[in-house]
């Protein structure tokens, strides 16, 4: 009798144990990633990268289009994913989305390989939903190569996103 009440017990702390776990790996979420439409007009009108054509708007959200992680080297094309993170216990926090990509000649003659970008986020009900893109909009900015995007939350990387732009 004493040894089924122990491995009955073992077992309840195990699952016990799992299940904290498991909530804390789930504080993010991706809920999309890939090609999105992009809006010339703050949310009022989408255009379609794939179809040229336009989407009404309804929200001021990127409209997601296609899951993938290569992406054609075409302008204006939107590019990125969406995440949402959980069980935060602040009124309000600072994500920080650093990006590695490739050469991109900008208008003073230098190049960048990166960029960072830090905003505030208000917190409601314990989370945030956010997107982090890149909006290819100029023919200088379409370079082929891996797109490396991570998403700090406090100093300390909660996710990264690759994307590979190639030639169409």
């Amino acid at each position: 009798m004493i040894n089924i009440f122990s491995t009955l017990r073992i077992l309840v702390l195990l699952l016990l144990s799992s299940t904290a776990f498991a909530s804390e790996k789930s504080d993010i979420k991706i809920i999309s990633y890939g090609i999105y439409a992009h809006s010339p007009d703050n949310g009022k009108s989408w255009i379609n990268p794939i179809s040229d054509q336009s989407i009404k708007g309804t929200t001021s959200s990127p409209v997601h289009l296609l899951s993938t992680r290569t992406v054609p080297a075409q302008y204006p094309l939107f590019f990125g994913f969406e995440y949402n993170i959980e069980n935060l216990k602040e009124q309000t926090v600072n994500i920080t989305t650093e990006v590695t990509h490739p050469k991109i000649k900008q208008s003073n003659n230098s190049f960048t390989t990166e960029y960072k970008n830090t905003q505030k986020f208000l917190v409601l009900d314990g989370k945030i939903t956010a997107t982090a893109g890149y909006l290819l909009e100029n023919k200088n900015e379409i370079q082929t190569g891996e797109w490396v995007y991570k998403i700090k939350l406090n100093d300390k990387t909660v996710t990264s996103q690759n994307f590979t732009v190639i030639s169409k």
